[in-house]
């Protein structure tokens, strides 16, 4: 059965959880986000980082998961004499999520990416119809990991497009939109688990609201 929890919901559960939060605070499962490989052209290892810092930065803002930082990722992986790029071997990243404490890890690579120049355009007469711009695509291959199981849980490919008057400007512009697409192709998968507290004239009353990642519109099954 299939209820939907409206705006009332999200700003009743705050005010309940000041008296319930104790003993309702729900233990979020930490995840871990390996930096991204396989860009190709200049500034790869840049463009690689900003993939991996945006989708950093959306599933922490989702307040689903505690998000393991890179800095704890290095001092880890040093310590085991381990390097942070190339664990795309499964049993490494099995390996590596253990050691760190993950409960789930997000690793992915770029498996195609490509800029063009579109140069300014005039008609007969002369007049400017169109400036020059830059378009970039880019497609990534991204798993999630769930590391209770060594299984994973979700495998997806996407793509990514951006405009810009340079070709940074695109290309940023791209792996922004890829990181869009990415994190809505897995948000199935960030499941937000609540217990009922009461139901009353038609309004269900939830022990977890805004910051674990609720929002108006949202579905529940029960």
């Amino acid at each position: 059965m299939k209820f939907s929890v409206h705006l009332t919901v999200a700003i009743i559960i705050p005010l309940m959880l000041m008296q319930t939060s104790r003993t309702f605070a729900m233990e979020l499962d930490n995840i871990a986000i390996l930096p991204f490989e396989g860009f190709q052209g200049a500034n790869s290892k840049h463009y690689e980082e900003v993939l991996t810092e945006k989708l950093i930065i959306k599933i922490t803002q989702s307040h689903r998961f505690n998000v393991i930082s890179r800095k704890e990722l290095q001092e880890l992986l040093h310590e085991q004499k381990l390097q942070l790029s190339g664990l795309f071997d499964e049993s490494t990243v099995i390996k590596v999520g253990h050691l760190a404490g993950v409960d789930f890890l997000v690793v992915g690579n770029f498996v195609g990416n490509q800029s063009k120049f579109y140069s300014t355009e005039y008609s007969k007469s002369g007049e400017k119809v169109r400036a020059s711009f830059y378009h970039a695509k880019a497609e990534a291959s991204i798993k999630l990991i769930d590391l209770t199981t060594g299984k994973y849980l979700t495998a997806v490919s996407v793509d990514g497009a951006g405009y810009g008057r340079s070709e940074e400007e695109a290309i940023l512009n791209c792996i922004d939109n890829l990181s869009e697409v990415a994190f809505t192709a897995y948000e199935s998968a960030f499941v937000i688990k609540c217990n009922i507290l009461n139901v009353s004239d038609g309004m269900i009353i939830l022990d977890q609201g805004e910051t674990t990642g609720m929002e108006k519109g949202m579905g529940f099954l029960l």
